[in-house]
């Protein structure tokens, strides 16, 4: 789903040096508020779907979970393996080359969720700011592949 927005390029001070017609930054101004909104039902409906497909190798290859659960020895076992490699959440284990926000709001959940449900104790859980500084970077260029800037036919008027 692509976030259409419309070019409005005298309504901010940063790209006009004229007079601001005042409809006409209403106007703007609540477009705006409408892609800030769009931008962010698109990153609310990602979350939503990292919340969904959370963990899904777990169900998905659950005898090799459980057998790996078994062992003792988890980390070894080749089910360990593919859950770090196929999910994103694994941040501290494994984090994928274009780890984002989501991934990192994923990773904090889990751990959180985890923690307080298997011992009623959060462990430290920490990121690097590189990674961090990565994530960031990447969710910029995800919400950037989705935005199409259409020319506001009126805004030479």
């Amino acid at each position: 789903m692509m976030i259409e927005i419309l070019t409005s390029l005298k309504t901010d001070a940063k790209t006009s040096d004229e007079k601001v017609n005042k409809n006409k930054l209403l106007l703007d101004t609540t477009r705006h508020m409408d892609a800030v909104l769009d931008g962010m039902i698109y990153f609310a409906d990602k979350l939503i779907t990292a919340g969904e497909q959370h963990d899904f190798t777990k169900i998905q290859y659950f005898p090799e979970f459980h057998k790996a659960l078994e062992s003792g020895n988890i980390k070894n076992q080749e089910w360990y393996k593919r859950h770090i490699s196929e999910e994103r959440h694994h941040l501290s284990a494994q984090p994928p080359k274009d780890v984002n926000l989501i991934d990192v709001l994923e990773y904090i959940a889990d751990c959180l969720m985890a923690g307080s449900a298997r011992s009623s104790k959060v462990y430290d859980i920490t990121l690097s700011n590189n990674l961090l500084q990565l994530a960031f970077d990447n969710t910029i260029k995800m919400l950037q592949k989705e935005i199409l800037v259409k020319e506001d036919i009126k805004e030479n008027e």
